[in-house]
């Protein structure tokens, strides 16, 4: 109701109203005007008046208009047909919200083709992920547009190759024209080329290796809606998932310091123990490339973990060519970060779970234990671990699971023993250590030995010093691989196998004596 007050004679006031239609087709509006002062209207009939609009779906008319957003995507590519490998092209994706009102939380997916692998993007605003190959946006408000170029190579020229980007938007609006969210580009293969490196059985250019290089084409895995193609991977440097606090591969991790050494410009010592300088430069690694590594588990900080997406950026760098996630990688992404997100809608603070799947933590099959609360193996799961102890239920799989515990914990074991150190100041503070160990050694062998050999023959005090020495080395050996301290173990090594030689010398040169010994008695 507009309540006007006092009109005097001729003179008249006005009032202007501002909707939006929140439905199409001929809408009425009718204003009734009427006076309580007591004075007699002389004409009641012009006392009211209606306006009718009509309203089209898309545009309001007259003074109206409707609500909601309308995206739309349009893709293009560089190139339209190839007919051989290894050539580069770009897509380019350009979304646009034709409104009315302003779109927000906007996803574009632009799932790349095996045929091809991702080499770069760049967009006008917003990020884009290469793990999950989304493109999001904020917002857009009613006519803007935003664009993205994507840069790939080609695989594989065996057959025609599509790519399609649809683009969605959560942010409560309704797309008012969801037809024209999808848009596809096709490059196509000539008949008469000479076909290409690998198909779908992964021919073509063989295994790769650490160095680069490797077979393209696809894997089929089957799943439960059919065939899914995932790129096979072009090259595989890092092999092993790794973190602080386990017991890691020391190759796998001497591999790591190299490449953060040489392509982050860290000053890690490349010695195969994960420390904590390692812990740290694996952390600013990931907040480097935070929206590939981090924003897809659902991440808020880095958690120095190396595992699916650590492990994954690593070798795109080094190999410089992508290296994609498996479906099941990719699906246990997705639910770990559906369950970080359902616990922050509850309110509830998810910094300890954020060390669990997505944290960058492997399972046993990739030669990582954690138990159920995302804790590190201590000093006695490393004897589990080593002897093949804990609960199974089933007999055989604990035999084979101990037996290749035990193989793994000799590969590593064999292989800190090959860290040499890494400088002269190194090599002086290990033979420090080394003359140390040794020292604390024979003097507590040679005390505890004494005490327990009164008048005892001097061959068998000799003996048992000989024994408590080669005990003495054995525990420093397996405190070096823990603490960890790889330089020394070489040299433990050897003069283990310098005392046990001497051992069996000196028992046989002293057996014809103890038998003289006999025969005299």
């Amino acid at each position: 109701i507009w309540t006007v007050g006092t009109l005097a004679n001729n003179t008249s006031e006005t009032l202007t109203l501002t909707v939006t239609a929140s439905t199409t087709g001929d809408i009425a509006n009718t204003a009734t005007a009427t006076s309580t002062g007591g004075k007699t209207d002389n004409n009641p009939d012009n006392n009211t008046s209606t306006s009718t609009v009509t309203v089209t779906d898309g545009n309001g008319g007259g003074g109206g208009g409707n609500t909601g957003i309308d995206l739309s995507v349009s893709k293009t590519g560089s190139i339209s047909e190839v007919d051989e490998t290894d050539v580069e092209f770009t897509y380019t994706i350009s979304v646009t919200n034709s409104g009315p009102e302003t779109a927000t939380d906007i996803e574009v997916a632009d799932e790349l083709p095996a045929a091809v692998e991702f080499v770069s993007a760049t967009s006008t605003t917003g990020t884009y992920a290469t793990s999950t190959h989304i493109w999001t946006i904020d917002s857009l408000a009613n006519g803007a547009s935003a664009t993205l170029t994507i840069t790939v190579k080609v695989l594989s020229i065996d057959e025609d190759f599509t790519n399609t980007a649809t683009a969605t938007s959560t942010g409560g609006k309704t797309d008012n024209n969801p037809d024209n969210n999808t848009d596809t580009h096709t490059v196509t293969i000539p008949d008469d080329n000479g076909g290409g490196g690998g198909g779908s059985s992964g021919g073509g250019g063989g295994g790769g290796s650490s160095s680069g290089g490797g077979g393209g084409g696809t894997v089929n895995i089957v799943g439960g809606s059919g065939d899914i193609d995932v790129s096979a991977p072009q090259c595989e440097y890092l092999k092993e998932f790794l973190r602080y606090g386990y017991n890691n591969n020391p190759v796998e991790v001497i591999k790591l310091q190299a490449f953060l050494n040489s392509f982050e410009n860290e000053s890690l010592a490349v010695d195969g123990f994960f420390d904590l300088s390692t812990d740290a430069a694996v952390r600013r690694f990931q907040v480097k490339y935070f929206n590939d590594i981090l924003e897809p588990w659902g991440h808020t900080d880095s958690t120095g973990y190396v595992y699916i997406l650590t492990k994954k950026k690593v070798n795109e760098i080094f190999c410089n060519r992508a290296f994609p996630v498996t479906p099941g990688e990719a699906q246990e992404i997705v639910e770990f970060r559906a369950f970080l997100e359902s616990l922050r809608a509850r309110g509830i603070d998810t910094t300890d779970f954020e060390g669990g799947i997505g944290g960058d933590l492997g399972g046993d099959d990739n030669g990582l234990a954690t138990d159920t609360t995302g804790t590190t193996s201590g000093l006695g799961d490393f004897f589990k671990d080593l002897f093949g102890g804990g609960d199974s239920e089933d007999t055989a799989t604990s035999t084979a699971t101990s037996t290749s515990q035990f193989a793994s914990t000799l590969k590593n074991l064999a292989a800190a023993a090959l860290v040499f150190p890494a400088d002269t100041g190194d090599a002086l503070g290990c033979l420090i250590v080394l003359l140390i160990i040794l020292l604390i050694i024979y003097v507590l062998g040679t005390v505890i030995v004494n005490g327990m050999s009164d008048n005892k023959p001097m061959e068998v005090v000799r003996r048992r010093k000989i024994i408590a020495f080669m005990i003495g080395v054995v525990i420093a050996i397996v405190i070096a691989f823990l603490a960890p301290y790889p330089c020394i173990i070489l040299p433990l090594i050897l003069i283990l196998i310098v005392l046990i030689i001497w051992y069996f010398v000196r028992r046989k040169e002293s057996k014809p004596e103890e038998m003289n010994k006999e025969f005299s008695l």
